[in-house]
């Protein structure tokens, strides 16, 4: 399965999206195992922002497009 930011940035997810795949990671075998950070495509850091603040999520994606 695809990562939340690889999907947001192949144009496929919308930051909302986001809540969709942390239901999976909950739900589904897929994500058992996995850290949520890495089941999002984040860095332990970009993931400790992103829960401080929601606000970043937009910054943090948009960051590894460069």
């Amino acid at each position: 399965m695809a990562t939340f930011l690889t999907e947001y940035l192949a144009g496929n997810a919308t930051l909302e999206d986001i809540d969709d795949y942390i239901e999976i990671w909950h739900t589904d075998p897929v994500g058992d195992g996995i850290e949520l950070y890495n089941f999002l495509g984040l860095t332990w850091n970009e993931y400790a922002a992103w829960v401080m603040n929601s606000n970043v999520l937009k910054d943090i994606c948009e960051s590894h497009r460069k």
